[in-house]
């Protein structure tokens, strides 16, 4: 990112930051004195445990789960000769920089989602 873009982009963020944690500035800059209702102090955050975690596949087993995911997700929409061609991993796939997320079940670590 050059710099200009990044400056703007951090400007940006700040603004959005500043007027998030202050419901006056937010209730000017989005015209509704909705916002004034809100508390002075950012709320608490509750954390939830999900069934699932979401990781970067790092190994050919991984691969081989998010390309059976892939697979499960759009043969049925497919032609059979293209949905047979997602049975194996795509070129891009494995090409330096890129990174596929794998979601799956902490019962039992079954694929759920790529």
């Amino acid at each position: 990112m050059d710099a200009g873009l990044k400056e703007g982009f951090t400007m940006l963020q700040q603004a959005v930051t500043a007027s998030y944690s202050n419901p006056a500035l937010l209730a000017r800059h989005v015209g509704s004195d909705v916002f004034q209702q809100l508390p002075a102090e950012p709320l608490e955050q509750a954390t939830e445990l999900l069934p699932f975690t979401v990781r970067v596949v790092q190994s050919a087993a991984d691969l081989a789960k998010a390309v059976a995911i892939r697979h499960a997700a759009y043969a049925r929409h497919l032609e059979p000769a293209i949905a047979d061609a997602l049975r194996a991993p795509e070129p891009l796939d494995t090409m330096p920089g890129v990174a596929i997320l794998l979601a799956e079940s902490k019962l039992d670590g079954s694929p759920l989602g790529t």
